[in-house]
C-alpha cells in the first residue's frame, strides 16, 4: 500500500505546483481574489501530501493504520453476539471463514493498540478449527 500512497503523494505534489504557479500568475495579473483561492488550494494540497507521506512512513515502519471498514463490520458482527458467530459464518467456505476471522483479529489488534491494551484472546472466533 505504501507504493500507492507514494504515488498519490507525487500526484498531489504536481497539483500543488500547478496551483502555486497559477497563483503567482494571477497575483502578477493583479487578480488578488483568484490568486488567494489558488494559493489556498495549494496549501491544502501541501497538507494532504504531508499526510500521505506520513501514512506511507508508518506503513513502512510496520505501524498499523485504521483498518478497512469491512474489518470493522466483521468485528461488530462478532462482538455484538459471539454466540451467533457460528451461525453467521457456518455457510461460508473455509477460506471465507478465515478471511472473516482475520478481519476481526485485525480490527481487534488495532482497537487494542489505540487504547494501549495488551493483546487478548478471541474465544470461539475460529470455531471450525477448534
Amino acid at each position: 500500500m505504501s507504493d500507492y500512497r507514494l504515488e498519490l503523494a507525487g500526484r498531489i505534489t504536481n497539483a500543488e505546483r500547478e496551483h502555486r504557479h497559477s497563483a503567482e500568475q494571477l497575483w502578477q495579473a493583479h487578480d488578488v481574489i483568484a490568486a488567494v483561492r489558488e494559493r489556498g488550494i495549494a496549501d491544502g494540497l501541501e497538507h494532504a501530501r504531508h499526510f500521505q507521506l506520513e501514512i506511507a512512513a508508518r506503513e513502512r515502519a510496520g505501524g498499523l493504520v485504521e483498518p478497512h471498514v469491512l474489518d470493522r463490520a466483521f468485528y461488530t458482527v462478532w462482538l455484538s453476539d459471539k454466540t451467533r458467530w457460528r451461525d453467521v459464518t457456518i455457510d461460508m467456505t473455509t477460506e471465507e471463514k478465515n478471511a472473516a476471522a482475520d478481519a476481526v483479529e485485525r480490527y481487534d489488534t488495532w482497537a487494542r493498540q489505540q487504547e494501549n491494551e495488551p493483546a487478548g484472546s478471541l474465544p470461539g472466533l475460529r470455531w471450525w478449527s477448534e
